[in-house]
């Protein structure tokens, strides 16, 4: 009973203060008030104050991903071995994940978060960890690639996980090898056996503000360091979303949504993302969009990848065989 009540006082609060996140939320593209790093610190900082976010050390079989991380592809099998050969040659920062997170509710959300990450994994070739869908307690949009690492790392004991090229100092007879793994790198052994601290989001007022969480993982991605960067396809897939959310239609439109991608990026940034945003405009495939994930799902599969310069995409949409220009950038 007091569980409930407990609960049920949280769902009040939550539509109480709803009003206040869902207004700061709309303001995310204002960029000449507000850059989105000092909108997730405000949001988290009302949060907090709030009794809606706390920090909690959670291991890792608990803690899955967010549907909405990176641009709702929630991440990428083949960076996290990547991120795992780069760690345990380096050793481990406990200090370096800012682990962000929002509870999986009773509610029809928490459902399908837990069946996205069954997708999840059955989609990655067998790259990823299996999971336990009922145990899962979190989903992370901040260190969820350094999440699935260390679930990976637990999960490889006898060949379970099939390594990928250029890990192999990592693997055993072509399968991850958890042994290894800590031979070389022993700093990892804590927080693949405990977790990572996260601030952790209550999913009530998630349930009240639904891009909540898409804007703390937009912040996120705003800040990402030499561990993660976006693909090529990462970066056309928020392309996407930003033009969706604006409605874009004309040029202008258009325009909005370039200076919108661009913010925090160098003026290199800036021209390559040009040519990505004109064949987002052509070729994404419509509202979904669904030729921007098919080939993001191919290149997912691919264990090695190059990436063509971005001036290709943008004088591609003259070609004759698009698929063909996509499918060659990530060989």
């Amino acid at each position: 009973m007091a569980m409930a009540a407990e609960v049920q006082g949280l769902s009040e609060r939550a539509r109480e203060l709803a009003p206040t996140i869902n207004g700061l939320i709309q303001t995310r593209d204002n960029f000449a008030e507000q850059q989105i790093q000092v909108l997730a610190a405000t949001l988290l900082e009302i949060l907090h104050r709030k009794g809606f976010a706390y920090v909690e050390q959670v291991k890792p079989r608990f803690v899955g991903t967010m549907p909405c991380n990176i641009h709702y592809e929630m991440l990428d099998p083949l960076n996290v071995h990547v991120l795992l050969d780069l760690i345990s040659g380096k050793g481990f920062d406990p200090s370096l994940p800012k682990g962000l997170a929002q509870e999986i509710g009773p509610n029809d959300e928490g459902h399908a978060i837990r069946m996205k990450n069954c997708e999840l994994v059955a989609r990655s070739g067998g790259l990823l960890s299996k999971i336990d869908a009922e145990e899962l307690r979190i989903g992370a949009c901040g260190a969820s690639h350094t999440t699935s690492m260390l679930r990976l790392v637990d999960a490889a004991v006898g060949e379970t996980i099939p390594s990928v090229a250029g890990c192999e100092r990592i693997s055993h007879n072509g399968y991850v090898s958890k042994s290894r793994v800590l031979e070389r790198c022993p700093s990892l052994a804590q927080p693949v056996a405990d977790g990572i601290l996260y601030t952790i989001i209550r999913w009530q007022i998630c349930a009240e503000c639904p891009l909540l969480m898409e804007t703390l993982s937009e912040a996120q991605n705003a800040e990402h360091d030499t561990f993660r960067k976006d693909t090529t396809w990462q970066t056309m897939l928020n392309i996407h979303g930003k033009a969706k959310r604006l409605n874009a239609q004309t040029a202008e439109d258009w325009a909005r949504v370039l200076i919108i991608v661009c913010r925090g990026h160098d003026q290199e940034f800036a021209q390559s993302a040009a040519h990505l945003c004109a064949f987002v405009q052509a070729y994404s495939g419509g509202d979904k969009p669904v030729f921007l994930r098919e080939l993001d799902g191919y290149a997912k599969t691919l264990q090695s990848r190059r990436e063509l310069p971005h001036v290709f995409f943008g004088t591609s949409r003259a070609c004759a065989f698009p698929r063909l220009a996509c499918t060659s950038s990530a060989w």
